[in-house]
């Protein structure tokens, strides 16, 4: 009886843990208003001295940096 009660209680915490993690997955797809996550491009700029950002922030989502070299001399961003 004490093994089937044990086999129960695993199963309902597995069930619980997968059901979680699938609400913390599509959570993690969405902003804190509910709607869909969206994507950002930020380029950049590389001179000799320094980098130039098109923009130096970003609201929540995925964020891509396109790096382009508008110096002479070579960088290892």
């Amino acid at each position: 009886m004490e093994a089937r009660v044990v086999l129960a209680i695993s199963a309902l915490v597995a069930s619980l843990a997968a059901v979680s993690l699938a609400t913390a997955a599509e959570e993690s797809a969405t902003t804190p208003g509910g709607t869909a996550a969206e994507s950002y491009v930020v380029t950049v700029s590389m001179y000799e001295m320094g980098f130039k950002l098109s923009s130096s922030t970003v609201p929540t989502g995925t964020v891509t940096f396109r790096v382009v070299n508008d110096g002479k001399v070579v960088h290892d961003f």
